[in-house]
């Protein structure tokens, strides 16, 4: 769902250029912003997408978790976030963390998954974030080995192991 807001969020403030907000939300916002995703049917997006993963055991149905979810998406709150003015520059991920996420899975000499949706500019940016993004992994491997993988990604799709 954050997805929806992030896409709506940057339709209604219309950031720069360089983040090629335009061709990355187009499955949110319609080509070219031309028919966005109304409030309503967000929220009815996530329950078919939860009810999808209960039906193919991906989750465990729990009727009340899936109530809270979608009333929490469909409620107040959320339709006064829909369209609230300068929110789209707060959901973005920093080319630090893109560059730490890109090196921690596919190293320097692969480009991420066109699902990731980076506009050049981004990547450009990441990229000049290498040396500090490899000291930050560095660090982090020091202080514990990661937990097994319990998922694996195949192409662009990430599956159980």
């Amino acid at each position: 769902m954050t997805g929806f807001f992030y896409g709506r969020n940057c339709y209604v403030d219309q950031e720069p250029a360089k983040y090629n907000d335009v061709v990355r939300f187009d499955d949110v916002n319609g080509k070219d912003g031309s028919k966005p995703i109304e409030f309503d049917e967000s929220a009815l997006i996530l329950a078919e997408v939860i009810k999808t993963l209960v039906d193919y055991g991906q989750v465990r149905e729990q009727a009340l978790a899936a109530e809270i979810i979608s009333s929490g998406v469909d409620g107040p709150i959320a339709a006064g976030l829909w369209n609230r003015q300068g929110n789209c520059g707060a959901h973005r991920v920093t080319p630090f963390h893109i560059a730490v996420v890109w090196l921690s899975n596919f190293g320097e000499n692969v480009t991420p998954p066109k699902t990731w949706k980076l506009s050049e500019w981004e990547k450009a940016e990441a990229r000049k974030e290498f040396p500090r993004a490899w000291q930050h992994i560095k660090s982090l491997s020091q202080q514990q080995p990661p937990p097994d993988r319990k998922r694996k990604l195949l192409g662009d799709t990430m599956v159980r192991s």
